[in-house]
């Protein structure tokens, strides 16, 4: 696998990427990168530091970019820590020029490569379409023949996914400098979507983070990699200390809850809005059926079936603190 960065021009607004009509693109494969390397008890890293000199805006007329030249410094850290299947690459940079996308390229030596991708609710297949810009939510997931990769994400909204020289291509966007809400001229949309007003500071000028992580794992033993690990990765857990001591204390290994199903999640786990119940909420975003066992950490005495809206379903009498269920694909409960 490759990764590299393309920059290139973005004559479009706030709603929609659109190339100007005489583009050039900009990539870090034509330039060679400092190279910095640490190691440690807690990771591993490597650095490398690009400057792409990209145009500063578009022309005038906006057909087509600048000839005028501003540098573009990208930092890529790529971190090993111990014990983890994840490789994390973390981007920064300082953008300097208007009127230009800047895309992160991962591109996989196979063209037999299926690709989902996080939605709401669900992780929906993509087919590939040269220059459609795509939306995602916590990850993508791309499928080989035995093995799966997963491109975990945190805030980036919008990828592109084509086939080129037999080979797989995914760019994930980082970052869009635009300066109108809506503009009528994009090749790539007809007419406006919003008011045409002209928003100097969605130029995006000055540093920025942005950070992924790579997954890796066997399609047999992991198909649907990713469910799991972009939840973490977007909402690790919070520790906090709790004043005085706690009575009863906790046992050790104590947990509210257990679900035995890495493919299914938890959005929710809240009180009633109008009862004391306790309401739980669990959904499968995977397109097959799935089955998980829930395991408490104090007896359930009565199970409801609620709607989204906590109107009930359906009430069963239960003592246990064990309760299994079935999903049908891209089922809420």
């Amino acid at each position: 696998m490759r990764i590299f960065f393309e920059d290139g021009g973005d004559a479009g607004d706030e709603y929609d990427y659109s190339p100007p009509e005489k583009d050039e693109t900009v990539s870090s494969l034509t330039s060679t990168p400092a190279l910095k390397t640490l190691m440690s008890g807690l990771c591993q890293k490597m650095t490398l530091q690009y400057e792409l000199p990209i145009p500063v805006s578009l022309s005038p007329d906006r057909r087509e970019r600048s000839r005028e030249r501003v540098s573009l410094p990208i930092s890529l850290e790529i971190l090993l820590p111990p014990g983890s299947r994840q490789v994390h690459l973390n981007v920064h940079l300082e953008n300097n020029a208007l009127d230009h996308r800047l895309q992160m390229l991962l591109v996989i030596p196979a063209e037999e490569v299926s690709l989902f991708s996080g939605a709401h609710f669900a992780m929906l297949e993509r087919q590939p379409s040269f220059g459609q810009s795509m939306p995602q939510k916590d990850f993508i997931l791309l499928r080989g023949n035995e093995w799966n990769l997963a491109v975990l994400n945190r805030g980036l909204q919008e990828f592109q996914y084509f086939k080129r020289n037999k080979e797989t291509v995914v760019a994930v966007t980082l970052l869009r400098a635009v300066g109108w809400l809506s503009r009528d001229d994009l090749l790539t949309r007809k007419g406006d979507a919003g008011w045409p007003f002209p928003t100097p500071e969605a130029q995006c000028l000055g540093k920025h983070t942005f950070e992924l992580a790579l997954a890796f794992g066997s399609r047999s033993d992991n198909p649907w990699l990713g469910v799991q690990e972009a939840l973490l990765f977007n909402r690790p857990p919070i520790v906090f200390q709790v004043p005085g001591n706690l009575r009863p204390p906790l046992l050790k290994g104590f947990s509210l809850l257990t679900i035995d199903n890495p493919y299914i999640v938890m959005s929710a786990l809240k009180k009633s809005e109008d009862r004391d119940d306790i309401v739980l909420r669990l959904y499968n975003p995977t397109p097959e059926k799935q089955r998980c066992q829930l395991f408490f950490g104090q007896t359930v005495l009565l199970l409801k079936e609620l709607t989204l809206l906590e109107e009930e379903l359906s009430v069963s009498p239960l003592n246990t603190q064990t309760v299994e269920l079935d999903f049908e694909p891209y089922e809420i409960k």
